[in-house]
């Protein structure tokens, strides 16, 4: 989608203003790092492209213990052709809005700080979102579709519809303390002598040894803050990361029959999170979505294959745009 694109979607949809934002000054200038105010702090994230109101509107939600700036390199090739924004969610990246892991009840408070900052932006959105991003993505496409123009999903973060009364059980009894993710997260190094060595540990190992090397490099800057003593820590801390996996949300399968607006869906070969059983039954409830398998793919999809992700998102606006026009 190019500059024709652009002028159809201004003609159809007019302009919208941005909200009471802070615009800092980024690494590069195709985006730039945005500050919205909310209760207790603000949001943190990216936004490029051009004016609101002008382009379609692409937001990319990340995954747990991620952060906006891990997905730069996609944003900075959308940033050509879409208005794109990025958030860092509550408790990630550099947002300050208050992030208790006591106070973590469901991935339904990712949603709602999603939807308030949507509904400031004026203008539907195409939200994109990876794992975690794409549960919450759906969740606020299926309550607010006023705000969705699409979505997007890249290998969602989904509980298999039999699992759901297992886990609902564990999140009563505070078992799901115990989910192996959970687990993991609890126990993550947090403190770095600086991002150099941080980058040189994960290169090549663990979740990070298919990304490639612009994406762990962005992942890093992203998502660590400096420390008076010249150390960095996590931006996303531990304990909260590992509250959000252990309350990761159940209700996709009811929102997913909800949706009004055209959906894409990309899931990994290997790995997967949704696998070929739950994009059968997607393919089966909303038989309009394009489901696509990515091959020889992990549930990184986005930093192993960015153009697939790309092409995926051009399609999406596009389809919408046949729609309407």
């Amino acid at each position: 989608m190019h500059r024709s694109t652009c002028c159809r979607w201004t003609a159809l949809h007019g302009l919208a203003q941005d909200g009471a934002i802070t615009i800092r000054k980024c690494r590069v200038s195709l985006l730039a790092r945005i500050e919205i105010p909310a209760e207790g702090g603000f949001f943190s994230g990216l936004a490029g492209g051009p004016p609101l109101g002008s382009a379609p509107l692409v937001h990319l939600a990340h995954a747990t213990g991620m952060n906006a700036e891990t997905y730069r390199p996609i944003l900075e090739a959308l940033a050509r052709r879409y208005t794109v924004r990025a958030l860092d969610l509550r408790g990630h990246g550099f947002s300050t809005v208050p992030a208790d892991p006591r106070r973590l009840r469901s991935w339904s408070r990712y949603a709602r700080d999603l939807a308030g900052i949507l509904e400031g932006w004026g203008q539907p959105a195409f939200l994109v979102g990876h794992s975690m991003g794409g549960a919450i993505s759906t969740e606020v496409a299926a309550l607010h579709p006023g705000l969705a123009a699409g979505l997007l999903l890249i290998d969602p973060a989904v509980v298999p519809k039999r699992a759901v009364p297992a886990l609902a059980f564990g999140r009563v009894t505070g078992l799901m303390r115990r989910f192996p993710l959970a687990e993991q997260a609890a126990k993550r190094r947090a403190d770095w002598p600086g991002r150099e060595v941080m980058l040189k540990a994960y290169t090549g190992r663990g979740a990070f040894k298919t990304w490639r090397p612009e994406f762990l490099d962005a992942y890093v800057q992203g998502g660590t803050t400096d420390k008076p003593d010249g150390t960095i820590a996590l931006a996303c801390a531990p304990a909260w990361e590992a509250q959000t996996f252990a309350t990761i949300g159940l209700s996709f399968w009811r929102r997913v029959p909800k949706l009004v607006c055209p959906v894409g869906v990309l899931y990994a070969d290997k790995g997967s999170t949704l696998g070929r059983r739950g994009a059968a039954s997607l393919s089966k409830v909303l038989p309009a979505a394009a489901v696509t398998r990515v091959p020889e793919s992990t549930h990184f999809i986005p930093m192993e294959f960015p153009a697939v992700v790309e092409q995926a998102i051009d399609a999406l606006v596009e389809n919408k745009l046949r729609t309407i026009s």
